[in-house]
């Protein structure tokens, strides 16, 4: 096993050899053959061409040794420090700094730092855990460990943002454009810090729990996914079954499945929601401004909100819920379950239902700009009617009418004139 102790020097590797060098600053070159090689390098600052070869590496902290290469078994030791340009490589390290240009390349190692970039075709793989990771825009990399942290560059546009897919515990998945591809129901996977305005970071997966970062922009496509939602972030969540807890001056967008499928349940505060598919929601949160469109199921269990209904939605106020406010749509059907709730009404209601509103002696119905003609409360009150099945019937005229079923108790209390 030939044994080269140079340095600043030009270097020639037999293909099918065994050789060690130990210096700095060497080009160390195959002669062309297609062999195996085995080759060990001591030092740093060197720069290696090989290629079918299984090349160890040490001693290279104090500078990178840059290889060129294709089909190679890559062994680092002693903390070091690898430039790599080329493709179909493994890479085995620990407590290494690792730089690759290429595709299909694997790191297996723990606690290193990884870049990969170019890895658009074949991608990137990174297997082992405490790994400090940038992947380059347009690439893609796979993430196969815990407790990893992972930072993608962009490159300004969704056509160069990066790829990645995880499988693991405890991931961290910081920047702006990239996608996300979860391999299983993922454990604990914080996003973000890509701002709320920025370009949006989208995560697929299903039966996992999500953190993001303040001031995120996030798109999770998935069911039954449970995601803690932190201040100042632009949310929009297709699936059902999402639990989420949302911070102040977040906006969160829901496209469900329909009114009987999963529940989404929302808590938090001061959050702005948009139901823009037939859902089924639970909102546990207060001072909340929504909008929902047609067909939602929603429940309010909590106070203080604004819901802009629209056509044949179900909506039920819970026990509890107090001084909420609802602006119906056509063909609504409510029940009324809280305290002090208020029903405005400024457009065709079709057949409005609220059920048990006598129930609720401080509840509103609220008519806006005119609709049905009526001037004060109690004329409103006056023009009751029975809606022969035991409750009663205000006529709106073009605007509809409002069914309160099985109500009798009302009172001119119960109605204000926009």
């Amino acid at each position: 096993m030939p044994v080269v102790n140079q340095s600043n020097s030009t270097i020639v590797v037999p293909a099918g050899s065994t050789e060690t060098v130990n210096g700095n600053n060497d080009l160390i070159n195959s002669d062309g053959g297609a062999a195996l090689t085995t080759l060990t390098v001591n030092g740093f600052d060197n720069a290696i061409n090989q290629s079918n070869a299984i090349i160890s590496l040490s001693g290279t902290a104090a500078g990178a040794d840059v290889i060129n290469g294709t089909s190679l078994e890559i062994y680092l030791l002693d903390s070091a420090n690898l430039v790599f340009n080329g493709h179909f490589i493994n890479i085995y390290g620990s407590n290494s700094q690792v730089t690759a240009t290429g595709d299909n390349v694997t790191l297996y190692g723990s606690d290193d730092r990884f870049v990969t970039t170019e890895a658009s075709g074949g991608g990137a793989e990174i297997v082992g855990n405490n790994n400090r990771v940038i992947v380059g825009a347009g690439s893609q990399l796979g993430v196969v460990g815990d407790d990893d942290f992972v930072r993608s560059q962009y490159g300004g546009s969704t056509s160069t943002a990066a790829s990645l897919s995880v499988d693991g515990k405890n991931e961290r998945l910081v920047g702006s454009g990239f996608f996300v591809l979860a391999a299983h129901g993922e454990e604990d996977v914080f996003m973000g810090r890509n701002g709320q305005n920025g370009p949006a970071d989208t995560f697929t997966g299903s039966n996992s729990t999500i953190r993001t970062a303040a001031n995120s922009n996030i798109v999770i496509f998935g069911d039954d996914d449970t995601v803690a939602v932190r201040e100042g972030t632009d949310l929009d969540v297709v699936g059902d079954g999402l639990n989420a807890h949302v911070g102040q001056g977040s906006v969160l967008n829901i496209n469900g499945k329909g009114e009987t499928t999963a529940l989404d349940t929302l808590t938090g505060s001061h959050f702005t929601l948009s139901v823009s598919t037939a859902s089924n929601v639970e909102l546990s949160a207060a001072n909340v401004t929504a909008t929902i469109v047609d067909n939602v199921a929603l429940t309010v269990a909590r106070s203080n909100n604004s819901v802009q209904a629209y056509g044949s939605d179900t909506i039920n106020i819970l026990s509890g819920a107090a001084s909420n406010h609802f602006l119906l749509g056509q063909n609504d059907v409510i029940t009324d379950g809280g305290w002090n709730s208020t029903f405005e009404i400024n457009t065709n209601v079709g057949t409005a239902t609220l059920k048990q509103f006598g129930a609720d002696p401080a509840g509103i119905v609220d008519l806006l700009n005119g609709v049905g003609g009526y001037t004060t409360a109690q004329q409103a009150y006056n023009s009751l009617t029975s809606d022969s099945a035991g409750g009663l019937s205000l006529p709106l005229g073009p605007y509809g009418s409002v069914d309160f079923v099985g109500t009798t108790s009302l009172s001119a209390a119960n109605f204000k004139i926009g």
